[in-house]
């Protein structure tokens, strides 16, 4: 109905006028996008500041708190979305509290294997399985596995994966998975993720290679398998398909053929992995070397599969068929000779260090090999190159000088220790510095429980550095803090933790500042020793104020100054008012003013202090329209945008059918 009242407005205006409606249409929808975007990066700049433990330790930001006898887990977030941490209580005492992170929770299910308090490591002890989510895609985040029995421990941080009894024992083992060849050749969808199954012992979750073997495949399974892959490469010869693919020459191979090799042999079956590749391998295509070595150079990448390898597989030609080696090549061997500019450069053939330039070889293998020339101050020189029996190759590399500034990779252990560089936060390692710029500068070290780490780097244009850090842990005391009166707050180093009577654990040895306060007495504070070798104990008697309370009372906003203030219904003046020699106790404020609401409370004043009173007076007729931008409002905005856009483009083209039905 709308529609064709607009259609019929147009057609009553005329054309002309048709355009510039529809003219204004746009301009309005495109100012709505405008200022939503804008609205957006600004909404999002506001909250992208990593808050500090004190600032998310809030009620209204409680996400989950569950409690197993004298334990209490609690974690707290953000909201609606945004930073979050963990805490761990035992007789409530602190014991644990992680960094800050995106968000962490436990399963809350009575039918839940990970419900706190379940025995998963059958230690006979309860367990509490916190899970972690970091904000990234592909299945990120750790797994924290505590022991909550009469003694507190964290046994270990796992990496993202799940919980299942793999042996049907009653005892859960954990699946992680290796991501070696994630994105090799392929999308993150195509890229295969082998499962890696962890069983419990000792103390810890170790990586048990005996219990990720599995039969083979049936004979049915497997011919499937073929005739799916050969017809995916059939489709991707006719179309040409390029991309995420494993090409050379005409041959395409998509990473299901590697996906099933991978399956085969982290199930312990290596001669049949083998075996797999000459059977989908497309007939009278080159390349099978070729990709037989790009394909070991990767699996050898990896740790697990080599800890993986040396148990399952038995028998020598099983442990040797997929090492990196010159078995495979083809027979025969042809001649390469290689120089550079400028020489002394570094050679790498097939990942292998023969030598510097120039260099002759006068016995290489014939066929597809991996060269690569690296110097200092220069960009790595990478082809990957083809030598025929009876034939002396001769390559000349001219390489090309670096320029720009420095890359610096900082690898911490532990892990997510914070990185500064000249004081400036970095993020977490291990992470890579880029565009440093030439010369000398501090690199800094830090994580809560660990001294810290500092060393100077200097350097030079175009170079990347590689810096590996061990960082030391600190030792631990104990503080149990009591008060007189009871319920005062302490604030340790400048943070809140808690009220009087409270045990702190997990202290760093050394001085630090207390700080004790309750309403009606003087602050407390002194610097206190601690140290490992016994609980320090602080019995703090606060000292109550003297005298008379100060009030006073500011109204606002500014043009509601004049505003009539009275105190237990004595006028004292207007607007911003002041009095002195307030008995302690309770007492009523009341702020009035024409044409605004009355405003009246009953609050508690306390001797010695001063309080001030902010009135924020409400008008009682309209004030006017207050917006707030926030993500809803801009949800709304793009929502009445693409509303307009629809609308409009409905209504032109209507407008042109009728109008050329009506010329027929």
């Amino acid at each position: 109905m709308i529609q064709n009242t607009l259609i019929d407005l147009c057609r009553q205006l005329g054309k002309g006028k048709c355009n510039i409606i529809l003219n204004y249409l746009i301009i309005i929808l495109a100012f709505v996008i405008v200022i939503s975007f804008l609205s957006l990066n600004v909404f999002s700049q506001s909250n992208h500041s990593i808050p500090t433990p004190s600032d998310l330790i809030i009620p209204e930001y409680l996400l989950q708190e569950i409690s197993f006898n004298q334990y209490i887990f609690r974690s707290y977030r953000e909201k609606p979305i945004g930073w979050g941490l963990l805490q761990i209580f035992k007789d409530n005492s602190l014991v644990y509290q992680s960094d800050v992170d995106i968000k962490f929770w436990v399963e809350e299910e009575e039918d839940s294997i990970l419900k706190m308090g379940n025995d998963i490591t059958g230690d006979d002890q309860p367990n509490l399985v916190v899970f972690h989510w970091c904000g990234n895609a592909y299945g990120t985040g750790n797994r924290y596995v505590f022991s909550i029995g009469q003694e507190f421990k964290l046994i270990q941080i796992l990496p993202y994966g799940h919980f299942e009894d793999v042996n049907k024992d009653e005892v859960l083992e954990f699946i992680a998975y290796d991501n070696t060849f994630s994105f090799w050749h392929t999308s993150h969808a195509g890229s295969p993720y082998l499962e890696l199954v962890y069983a419990y012992k000792e103390g810890s979750y170790q990586l048990s290679p005996v219990l990720m073997y599995k039969p083979l495949p049936t004979t049915q399974e497997e011919e499937k398998a073929i005739i799916q892959i050969k017809k995916y490469i059939s489709e991707c010869e006719e179309r040409g398909w390029k991309d995420q693919i494993w090409y050379y020459e005409g041959t395409y191979l998509p990473s299901l053929v590697w996906s099933y090799m991978l399956d085969l042999l982290y199930s312990g079956h290596p001669l049949e992995a083998r075996n797999f590749l000459d059977k989908v391998w497309p007939q009278e295509k080159p390349g099978k070397e070729l990709f037989l070595f790009n394909f070991k150079e990767k699996l050898n990448k990896s740790d697990y599969w080599r800890n993986i390898s040396s148990v399952l597989y038995k028998t020598p030609e099983e442990k040797e068929l997929w090492r990196m080696k010159d078995e495979g090549k083809p027979e025969g061997y042809g001649q390469l000779t290689i120089t550079s500019t400028p020489e002394d450069a570094t050679i790498h053939v097939d990942e292998e260090y023969i030598g510097r330039t120039p260099l002759a070889l006068t016995k290489i293998f014939v066929g597809p090999h991996k060269l690569r020339l690296d110097s200092s101050g220069y960009e790595d020189w990478e082809e990957y190159i083809s030598v025929s029996s009876l034939q002396k190759k001769e390559m000349n590399i001219e390489l090309v000088a670096k320029t720009g500034d420095t890359s610096v990779r900082v690898s911490t252990t532990p892990k997510g220790a914070a990185v500064y560089l000249d004081g400036v936060y970095m993020g977490e390692g291990p992470v890579t510095l880029k565009k440093v710029a030439p010369g000398e500068h501090l690199i800094k070290v830090s994580k809560k429980g660990y001294e810290d780490w500092h060393d100077t780097l200097t350097s030079h244009p175009g170079e990347f550095y590689f810096v590996e850090t061990f960082l030391k842990p600190k030792e631990y005391g104990q503080i149990r803090i009591t008060s007189t009166p009871e319920g005062a707050s302490i604030i340790f180093d400048d943070e809140y933790k808690g009220k009087a009577p409270l045990t702190l654990s997990e202290i760093p040895v050394g001085e630090h500042k207390l700080k004790l306060d309750s309403s009606g007495y003087e602050d407390w504070e002194e610097n206190i020793l601690v140290s490992s070798i016994q609980v320090k104990e602080v019995d703090v008697e606060l000292v109550a104020k003297i005298g008379d309370a100060v009030v006073k009372v500011w109204p606002t906003p500014d043009e509601t100054k004049e505003a009539k203030v009275y105190l237990d219904g004595e006028y004292i003046g207007q607007g911003f008012c002041q009095v002195k020699y307030v008995s302690p106790g309770k007492h009523t404020v009341k702020v009035t003013k024409p044409d605004y609401q009355v405003w009246e409370n009953v609050l508690s004043f306390y001797p010695g202090e001063t309080h001030i009173v902010m009135v924020d007076l409400k008008a009682t007729g309209n004030s006017g329209l207050s917006i707030e931008i926030n993500s809803l409002t801009l949800s709304l905005f793009v929502l009445i945008g693409l509303i307009l856009l629809t609308v409009a483009f409905l209504f032109y083209k209507n407008y042109q059918r009728k109008r050329r039905n009506s010329n027929k």
